[in-house]
């Protein structure tokens, strides 16, 4: 029913200004504030990562279904973190279902925003509803640690600092070990080491380097219970 847009305003536009006199008066305001969202955006069909959420927790209440709109970071690249403040640019759910809660982001199973384009591209992606909280951890860093749901919960330097997964990387069979980082180091034969738990089964697995045309072929050595492939660099 609604597209992914955002406007400048969205970006530096201020928070809105609630008048109240009790707690009962706030929560009314900010209730009346959330409902004027979501109308807001089912009228102009277009909305932001919040309307999403905010769509989502609506509906759960309506039917009786605890929930919670969860604040935090996205990752689309890899980089080091070196400390500095980031902002809470993203929101998506944890939704109390069968004694359990279960971790899912309506707006990016909806599609993405293609950069090139300078357009949201619509593509219904199952991966984002129930998601896995290992799995959601490799792209969605919540503000709160409690809300990775894993046991042994990462830093933010750890969630940039990992590889970047896309959603298909899930839907296939294949798994890179936690010992395999998104930035790698060369070692003194120019190589570096990329570590699976486990590869896709007749090991069809593809690189290519920055750069080149050329595709080359993984090729792994089983040592104990994970697989190693090595990848070859030039010296310049």
């Amino acid at each position: 029913n609604i597209a992914y847009s955002l406007t400048l305003n969205d970006l530096f536009g201020t928070k809105p200004i609630l008048l109240y006199y009790s707690e009962y008066g706030k929560n009314h305001q900010i209730k009346k504030y959330h409902l004027n969202q979501i109308r807001r955006a089912f009228e102009d069909k277009t909305g932001v990562c919040f309307d999403y959420s905010l769509m989502l927790a609506y509906l759960c209440k309506s039917f009786g279904i605890k929930s919670k709109i969860i604040y935090g970071l996205t990752k689309t690249d890899i980089k080091n973190y070196d400390g500095e403040p980031v902002l809470k640019k993203h929101t998506w759910n944890a939704v109390f279902l069968e004694e359990k809660w279960e971790l899912m982001d309506p707006t990016w199973a909806t599609g993405y925003f293609d950069l090139n384009r300078g357009k949201f591209i619509k593509e219904y992606m199952e991966h984002f509803f129930f998601t896995q909280p290992s799995d959601l951890i490799k792209t969605h860093f919540p503000s709160d640690s409690d809300w990775q749901l894993i046991k042994d919960p990462i830093d933010l330097s750890a969630f940039f600092s990992a590889p970047l997964f896309f959603p298909a990387y899930f839907e296939g069979q294949v798994k890179l070990s936690s010992e395999t980082k998104g930035i790698l180091a060369l070692s003194e034969e120019n190589e570096s080491l990329l570590i699976f738990d486990r590869p896709l089964k007749r090991s069809k697995i593809y690189y290519r380097i920055h750069g080149e045309q050329q595709l080359r072929k993984m090729k792994f050595k089983k040592e104990n219970n994970t697989y190693i492939s090595k990848i070859k660099f030039r010296k310049n």
